[in-house]
């Protein structure tokens, strides 16, 4: 029996040997591999500025606090979200002091841009779509910041321009996490072309300090959100990965599509989803997966509706977002899968 798992990074030699030269160096903090991981981020998706945070969870916060700074309006307090995502974007706007605004998803797990435009309002702060599982979100046009998360998809493109997601709107987010196209662990970026909000972030994620301070200079109400030279040093030796990671994840998304007959596409994958008819079913193909060594999760959830989020008030009818969520599931769509690999999966999934 195989045993696939959901996640799988491939650690470069070049990792090895950055991250013997910080110990030599003994600069296991703050050091150049993260000046140099910010600069290589900077080149490739062409923004004026990058930070380099300790995860995708902290640029969230960090990117919705500087905001939250920068609009100076008690009044704009709420961001709207979509009902389908991960947790850590959610949290993100409650740790900031915010309270998110749930709109519905459509049938390609991505936010409702018309819902989205529709929500707006005097008190709203920021949109903050996110390109769920790597496919691309269509983007609301409305007259607030638009803030995007693609911690599931660096390196994504939209299909009508061919300009990386997280490039055109005030700041992005993005997570280096494990399972997401690159890793250094943990860790996350930070990209915006505002020069002087990404002087704000810089200083959020450094306690409140002036950038280039070293005294006790505190400007800004901050958390300690600063990557590790570490973290870095991996990030530099991996990064250049983006492009071929992306391809072979692309690869594998054709190679699903052939053998389940489906259509799904996105241009840097995260999970391939499979959506049951019910709840029951969903279940039942992940303990068959499970016995089959086929790491498998669920697909997300619908974030107002879970227990933290109804108890604070949350709960909503967003009713696209809870079928997907109680009936999908996403498979390992890793870089380095075998075809055989996914050809197990495939016939280990239970009949949709």
């Amino acid at each position: 029996m195989k045993n696939i798992s959901l996640a799988s990074a491939h650690i470069p030699f070049k990792a090895y040997k950055n991250i013997f030269n910080c110990l030599w160096s003994e600069r296991i903090g703050r050091g150049k591999y993260v000046d140099l991981l910010e600069k290589k981020a900077c080149d490739y998706f062409r923004v004026n500025n990058c930070i380099a945070v300790a995860n995708g969870t902290l640029a969230d916060i960090l990117v919705l606090a500087a905001l939250k700074i920068k609009t100076n309006d008690p009044m704009k307090n709420q961001v709207i979200f979509p009902a389908l995502t991960f947790v850590a974007h959610t949290n993100a706007a409650i740790w900031a002091g915010l309270h998110p605004i749930f709109v519905d998803v459509n049938d390609d797990y991505q936010m409702d841009a018309q819902q989205a435009k529709q929500a707006v309002n005097a008190q709203t702060l920021a949109v903050f779509p996110v390109h769920l599982l790597g496919g691309e979100c269509e983007l609301p046009k409305v007259n607030v910041p638009i803030l995007q998360d693609c911690c599931e998809s660096m390196g994504g493109t939209h299909s009508k321009f061919y300009n990386f997601f997280g490039t055109t709107t005030l700041a992005s987010t993005f997570s280096m996490y494990p399972s997401h196209t690159i890793t250094t662990g943990e860790g996350g970026l930070i990209l915006t072309n505002d020069n002087d909000f990404a002087e704000l972030i810089r200083s959020i994620h450094n306690h409140g300090k002036m950038t280039g301070s070293n005294d006790f200079n505190f400007q800004h109400i901050g958390i300690n959100a600063k990557m590790t030279n570490l973290q870095a040093a991996i990030g530099c030796a991996i990064f250049d990965t983006i492009p071929e990671v992306n391809y072979k994840r692309r690869s594998n998304v054709a190679y699903y599509n052939k053998l389940l007959g489906n259509d799904f596409y996105a241009s840097a994958p995260h999970g391939y989803p499979v959506i049951y008819k019910d709840i029951n079913s969903r279940d039942n193909a992940l303990k068959v997966l499970k016995d089959k060594g086929v790491e498998a999760r669920k697909l997300m959830g619908c974030i107002p509706n879970l227990p933290p989020y109804k108890a604070l008030g949350y709960a909503g009818h967003n009713l696209n977002a809870q079928r997907l969520a109680d009936c999908g599931l996403f498979v390992p769509l890793h870089q380095r899968l075998t075809d055989s690999d996914i050809e197990w999966i495939c016939d280990a999934l239970p009949k949709v």
